[in-house]
């Protein structure tokens, strides 16, 4: 959003720089507000908050706080704070613990950096599955019938209210597939909030 603004201001300023000369620059606050809300935000979310800016505003953090450690993937080192790196290091143990055959990792609602950092690939086409995708036509029901048809091999499950709205609970707007992993899949550990769900293969109590 802020590059596409970005380059739309620019478009602007090449094409009304002659106006920009002549006309009241008060005709030109309201859009010149307007372009410049994405970069107020961004700034704003890296330095106060860090989350909504993503991976940025986590750097800045870790830079401040020298709270941060290097922690090797599969693609090369990354830097992380010591609590993610002792997260993901007991995640990885789980999985190699529980099943030595696993190859595909479906995280949900969100977080598909788990694919990225644990080395597991998502065998859907979803990275994500937020509320409102669950308003589309045929949303849930497309991506229930991927994991049956896929099978991931391990589920990262969250069922954190998103923005603390009890309705945003995936087992309240994504019910048919929640229901289908709760039946489908073994809970084996839960880390810091996440259930990491292995397949149940014996029992295969839903289709």
């Amino acid at each position: 959003l802020l590059c596409y603004e970005l380059s739309l201001f620019s478009s602007y300023l090449k094409q009304q720089l002659p106006a920009f000369q002549k006309a009241s620059v008060i005709r030109h606050i309201p859009l010149l507000l307007a372009l410049l809300y994405p970069i107020f935000y961004c700034t704003m979310m890296i330095n106060s908050k860090g989350f909504y800016a993503g991976s940025p505003g986590v750097a800045l953090q870790c830079k401040r706080s020298h709270q941060c450690i290097p922690y090797e993937t599969h693609l090369g080192t990354v830097t992380v704070k010591t609590s993610v790196a002792n997260f993901l290091t007991e995640i990885r143990a789980t999985i190699k613990r529980e099943t030595t055959e696993a190859h595909t990792l479906l995280a949900l609602p969100m977080n598909p950096l788990f694919n990225a950092l644990i080395g597991l690939k998502n065998p859907t086409s979803f990275d994500y599955f937020l509320p409102i995708q669950s308003l589309r036509k045929e949303g849930e029901e497309k991506l229930l019938k991927e994991i049956i048809k896929t099978k991931p091999d391990i589920i990262i499950l969250s069922t954190i209210a998103i923005d603390n709205d009890e309705k945003r609970r995936i087992q309240n707007y994504a019910p048919l597939i929640y229901h289908y992993i709760v039946h489908n899949y073994l809970a084996v550990n839960m880390v810091e909030g996440f259930f990491i769900m292995v397949r149940d293969k014996k029992g295969q109590k839903q289709k």
